[in-house]
């Protein structure tokens, strides 16, 4: 903390010198994040999809937590700049749906027993017991364009993180358009929608280097109050 804290000083010191401006926002997150997307789901599945999704299931979440977003200006009137990321999150309600065999006696088969023609069938639960935080890291340009006490802009940044300790690892896109109100010379109110498209998910297997037609989608929302360092051109 006392290394944060020097380094914020020695960050707003020197904004005067090279008309940095910075935008740095500690933000309370609600995240709905989901990878399937047809009801129902498939039916006419073979052994390899079977099992595969026995390992990698269908899931649905909702996550709370806390992000910090830092967007860097390097004039003060500059409308394009660069946005950081940092977010942590953990699930609150989790959803899964795994296709299970089913034996002989019409009993679910916990992993594998999946054959050509045999009798299978979706299981739901809804337990997070097993879940464990997401974190992630985005970088990327930020676009700005200021009116009063108001900007409005639009981030979009490469995404890399992880909902399982990096047990694997997921790549994808942010859309974040936000809201900043000016309080005062140095204090704003922010508000935001995260659209994060994850496109790869790479995965410690011996088949694969990365999980196969991998995508899942997460939409969140963030509130929080930033700190403004350096000087901007708002006009009314």
């Amino acid at each position: 903390m006392k290394k944060l804290t020097l380094l914020l000083l020695l960050l707003s010191l020197s904004f005067p010198l090279f008309s940095f401006t910075m935008y740095i926002s500690p933000l309370f997150t609600t995240t709905f994040d989901t990878n399937y997307f047809s009801n129902p789901l498939p039916q006419d599945a073979d052994v390899d999809y079977l099992e595969w999704k026995n390992m990698y299931p269908f899931e649905s979440r909702v996550d709370l937590g806390g992000s910090l977003k830092i967007n860097m200006y390097f004039e003060d009137s500059a409308r394009t700049g660069l946005s950081i990321l940092l977010s942590a999150r953990y699930p609150i309600w989790r959803h899964t749906i795994t296709p299970h065999a089913i034996d002989d006696d019409g009993n679910f088969i916990e992993n594998g027993g999946f054959t050509e023609g045999g009798r299978w069938d979706y299981v739901e639960t809804s337990d997070i017991s097993s879940a464990v935080p997401a974190l992630y890291f985005a970088l990327g340009p930020s676009f700005r364009f200021q009116y009063g006490v108001m900007d409005i802009g639009f981030d979009v940044r490469l995404s890399v993180g992880s909902r399982n300790l990096f047990q694997s690892t997921e790549l994808g896109v942010q859309a974040e358009p936000y809201i900043n109100i000016v309080m005062n010379k140095n204090v704003y109110f922010t508000f935001s929608m995260t659209y994060d498209a994850h496109f790869y998910n790479f995965i410690q297997n011996d088949r694969y280097i990365y999980e196969p037609n991998f995508f899942k989608l997460s939409l969140s929302a963030n509130i929080g109050f930033g700190f403004l360092f350096g000087g901007r051109s708002g006009h009314s």
